[in-house]
């Protein structure tokens, strides 16, 4: 196989050895035209058009992105390398894509729904296409924080300003973020040809259906359909970066008051609680004024540290004269509400149906699901209060199918990434 692709069909050890070279070929030509298309923004060149021309369109960067949108599939869905050369030899992002998208409904716990959209291969291969040719011409801005990494730094840039005392909170968001994205207003902003924008990043021109999951009563299909194509479809992997593009278009330079992002969320940071009044209603106007979209902020939370404030999922406030990130208790009963349910499934699965392998399976799952959230919250002072237990727990419960702990954190490696915790709708 190659990178983790298996070649479908019956072929000779020659065939597969040219499949191998024609992939390394390709992924070599597509990251030398990423570095000439940087290079050629730096400097502002004419070329840069031409570039981003080849990388959208190109046979190598096309069979690349394919490539590369694979792996970030789960292996069961993962198409063959042969189907992969197949679909590239009609890809292209200029028309409709055809495949189609798959919504399910998540409960965001307030009473609402979030309609999530579940991609194939060629909208996943077409997104990595289009997140490649943008991603030289993005200059984030010094108050946002950007991606897995982003959502810790925010956290830690949140503690070092509460620690220089600008101790009075205000935390808001983009209501319906993505929702909020209009074609008209987005293909002015983005360095895409307009076809492509339309095609690749917008759901009204996408073939869409419900998925086998169904939906929650009381909610149509109709609806539901209708919700997912506004804007730019949730689950896309391009859909952050084309937020954080817009985002970057955001100018703020008050030094009385620091800001912080990450995604559609920010946290506004004073000395004084006046001072937080003027720059609410200065930072809503100015996001009104986003190119790419409509959009409106809400204040969801207010504070000090004295009285404590959440942002991204993490409680700060000032305990035992310590200025501390925490843990919230709604994020341990997820956790807790996760593992019950696989607790029931360990027991069946046990005692019931003697499967300890399919035991096992279930262990490496309630593993990956503690690891997943000690890494969302590691910079929580609380965090081992919480997850002790439940690493003792798990060892406990590996005794009984004869593995010990060690062995199952080999196991459970591949999928603690699915179970990090980078919004706060978790929370």
């Amino acid at each position: 196989m190659v990178d983790g692709i298996k070649y479908g069909g019956d072929l000779s050890a020659k065939a597969k050895k040219e499949l191998d070279l024609r992939v390394q070929a390709a992924q070599a030509a597509s990251n030398i035209l990423s570095k000439k298309l940087s290079e050629a923004v730096k400097f502002d060149s004419e070329t840069a058009w031409d570039i981003q021309f080849e990388m959208l369109f190109g046979e190598d960067a096309i069979l690349a992105c394919h490539v590369a949108a694979a792996l970030k599939m789960k292996r069961c869905q993962r198409p063959s390398l042969q189907e992969i050369f197949a679909l590239t030899k009609t890809a292209d992002i200029s028309k409709p894509i055809s495949e189609l998208v798959y919504v399910r409904s998540l409960h965001k716990g307030n009473g609402k729904h979030r309609f999530i959209c579940s991609f194939g291969i060629q909208h996943r291969a077409a997104q990595e296409i289009c997140r490649r040719a943008m991603a030289p011409f993005f200059v984030p801005k010094r108050f946002q924080c950007i991606g897995p990494e982003g959502y810790h730094a925010a956290v830690a840039k949140t503690l070092a300003r509460l620690e220089a005392g600008f101790d009075h909170a205000c935390v808001l968001d983009i209501v319906h973020c993505f929702q909020s994205f209009d074609e008209a207003r987005l293909v002015e902003i983005l360095p895409l040809p307009d076809a492509v924008v339309r095609n690749v990043a917008l759901g009204d021109t996408m073939a869409m259906r419900v998925g086998h999951q169904g939906l929650p009563s009381g909610i149509s299909r109709s609806y539901a359909l209708q919700q997912a194509r506004q804007g730019i479809p949730q689950g896309s992997c391009h859909s952050p970066h084309i937020q954080a593009f817009t985002v970057s278009k955001l100018t703020w330079s008050k030094e009385c008051v620091l800001m912080q992002n990450y995604a559609d969320d920010f946290a506004l940071l004073a000395m004084s609680g006046a001072m937080l009044t003027d720059a609410r209603e200065e930072l809503g106007e100015r996001v009104r004024k986003l190119p790419g979209g409509h959009f409106e902020l809400a204040t969801k939370s207010e504070g000090t540290l004295q009285s404590g404030f959440r942002f991204l999922g993490h409680d700060f406030i000032e305990k035992d004269g310590k200025i501390q990130a925490l843990m919230p208790p709604s994020a341990w009963h997820k956790i807790v509400s996760k593992l019950n349910k696989l607790d029931d499934e360990f027991a069946d699965l046990l005692s019931k149906k003697h499967d300890p392998l399919g035991a096992k399976k279930i262990l490496i799952k309630q593993l990956a699901v503690v690891r997943g959230y000690e890494q969302s919250y590691k910079s929580c002072s609380n965090l081992a209060r919480y997850l002790e237990p439940l690493f003792i727990t798990i060892e406990d419960n590996a005794k009984l199918v004869g593995v010990n702990l060690k062995e199952l954190e080999i196991m459970a490696k591949p999928l603690i990434d699915r179970y990090h915790v980078y919004t706060n709708s978790l929370s």
